[in-house]
């Protein structure tokens, strides 16, 4: 069953990495796992080299944050609070494909039988093209392309719990397509896909439209920043609804709206 929470706000009018290249990552970005204290668990990356070149790839792992009002960010391995780098292994460093070649890099997360909480832990496997796969002259300056993807791996430990959402900010962004910031921060315990939905009326209640914005992940104690496209509302005074659903819970937030 899903509830509703309504937390009052005032609006006033004011990665994935995608990467094209010779090696491609085809089996998705994310990988969750359900893992017991002592437990292991395996999992796979499929890589396919799409050029006919031979291409040399690097497997490192690294941290991923969240910080509220900030894009995503990836730092040294092993140094956040909830990082899964101590406990997440791959079984290579470097790999040599042929053109055409598919290979599967292994990943093992072994984690101990004590000292970890009921939680989410997380690291991203990157996975980067290790030579210049393409070099466009432009004047009198070249720009170097390299392929870099970010795989999220997530262990949940204990199953896994809804998380409570919290409305951060939310701002009428007037860019060269306008639309409206929703910043959600995840208080609970478990990583969740939101999806964020603002439902419109004007000035007689008249429903005008329901705008939803793309699904996105949220780790716990960071935040993820949902912009939802406005650009086609005419001028005037709205008010309305914004709805986040993480799939169990329904979390609400009030606003007016002026274009």
């Amino acid at each position: 069953m899903k509830y509703l929470y309504f937390i009052c706000c005032l609006l006033f009018l004011s990665f994935h990495n995608t990467v094209k290249g010779g090696v491609m990552v085809t089996n998705g970005l994310t990988h969750v796992h359900n893992v017991i204290k002592g437990g292991e668990v395996n999992g796979r990356i499929s890589l396919k080299n799409d050029e006919k070149g031979i291409a040399r790839v690097l497997i490192y792992r690294q941290d991923l944050t969240s910080e509220c009002g900030k894009p995503f960010d990836y730092v040294e391995s092993s140094i956040t609070k909830f990082s899964l780098g101590q406990w997440l292994s791959t079984n290579v460093e470097e790999k040599i494909l042929s053109p055409n070649e598919e290979y599967e890099v292994l990943y093992t997360i072994k984690m101990p039988p004590n000292g970890v909480e009921d939680r989410s832990y997380w690291q991203v496997i990157m996975i980067e093209g290790a030579d210049v796969l393409k070099e466009e002259p432009i004047k009198s300056f070249a720009i170097n392309s390299k392929v870099r993807y970010a795989i999220q791996v997530i262990a949940n430990v204990g199953g896994s719990k809804s998380p409570d959402l919290v409305f951060e900010n939310v701002e009428f962004q007037k860019k060269a397509s306008s639309a409206i910031d929703v910043v959600l921060k995840n208080t609970g315990l478990y990583t969740a896909i939101v999806k964020v939905t603002i439902e419109l009326y004007d000035e007689q209640g008249k429903k005008v439209k329901t705008l939803v914005g793309l699904s996105r992940r949220v780790y716990p104690s960071y935040c993820n920043t949902f912009e939802i496209d406005v650009a086609d509302l005419p001028k005037g005074k709205y008010v309305g609804l914004i709805v986040a659903d993480n799939g169990t819970d329904m979390f609400g937030s009030n606003l007016t709206l002026e274009i």
